[in-house]
């Protein structure tokens, strides 16, 4: 999404999941647990009741709307929203941000931190694992899901050179990078249990491991 100068900056969004609207004017958002106080929501910031916010965090001040004084950084961090009497009522912890993968709560503020398909200013929602990749005229296939010891992708179509497939684990970490075949195999010895998700060609698929 690109903001009110088109620009394709880093974004943060809050949601107010209450039936009321919630004032934020003077209070604060941070990535320094040093300064808790280091940038502040103008006076009369708010979030309608089961609405979204967005912070750009572009350190572009003088820009139109909400730009953040400080950037997310690519490899890990912190985040804190601070109220106005300086304490904080919310942190995260994030590790290493992938491009055009968000890191957000699911279901939809309420539940852990995961990574996910970005959905700006809208209720979140995770890679599905039942619909195939389509980019173009190449569709990626991965099965059995869940899946266990190993699982197939199955490419087919025309097969871009230089490609690859990567996967990551829920915090975004590379597990696996492998130049894209028409059929690959999989092993999964040594991955932990849980959720991961297959990248081809800017486009995400999940995969259960068992």
């Amino acid at each position: 999404m690109a903001d009110q100068d088109n620009e394709y900056d880093d974004w943060i969004e809050l949601y107010n999941n209450s039936n009321e609207t919630v004032d934020l004017g003077g209070y604060y958002l941070s990535d320094d647990s040093e300064d808790l106080t280091q940038w502040t929501f103008p006076i009369g910031t708010t979030i309608g009741a089961n609405g979204y916010l967005i912070v750009w965090a572009d350190k572009d001040e003088d820009q139109t709307g909400l730009h953040a004084n400080f950037k997310i950084s690519a490899s890990s961090g912190k985040l804190f929203l601070v109220n106005s009497a300086g304490s904080v009522i919310n942190e995260i912890n994030y590790s290493a941000q992938t491009t055009d993968v968000s890191f957000g709560r699911y279901p939809n503020g309420t539940g852990d931190f995961q990574t996910m398909e970005p959905t700006f200013e809208a209720e979140n929602r995770t890679y599905t694992s039942v619909d195939p990749v389509t980019v173009q005229s190449t569709e990626l296939i991965a099965y059995p899901n869940p899946a266990s010891d190993y699982f197939n992708i199955d490419i087919s179509g025309d097969l871009p050179q230089n490609d690859y497939v990567t996967i990551y684990n829920v915090a975004g970490n590379v597990v696996l990078k492998t130049k894209s075949e028409a059929h690959l195999q999989i092993s999964t010895s040594g991955w932990s249990t849980g959720i991961y998700f297959i990248q081809y060609n800017g486009k995400f698929f999940k995969m259960v491991i068992l």
